[in-house]
């Protein structure tokens, strides 16, 4: 994609030269979010592994997620503010409502 700078091209930077950048497209207020899990896609439903109290195990729950971008996702039912989920495949602990972590 290509965009034109109206008169604010950085100080040190010569004509052709390439720059990352970010656009904002929404700002969100109030929303909980977490890092986007392995195989899970904006406004979808399924189940994630959140660690318990101490950490020594994670339970399966159900989760609601809204927007999302490449690394985070919007929750919207299922998860609390301070929860904390395992993003990785966990598709071979399937059968398994609750794990023991090592």
């Amino acid at each position: 994609m290509e965009i034109a700078l109206d008169n604010a091209v950085p100080a040190g930077v010569g004509a052709g030269a390439g720059i990352d950048g970010m656009i904002d497209i929404e700002e969100l207020k109030n929303v909980v979010n977490v890092g986007r899990p392995v195989h899970v896609g904006p406004d979808s439903a399924t189940t994630v592994f959140r660690l318990t109290v101490g950490g020594a195990q994670a339970e399966r729950v159900s989760v609601t997620f809204g927007r999302a971008s490449v690394q985070m996702i919007e929750v919207l039912e299922g998860l609390k503010v301070g929860d904390q989920i395992i993003l990785s495949d966990m598709s071979n602990w399937d059968k398994f409502d609750r794990i023991r972590l090592k």
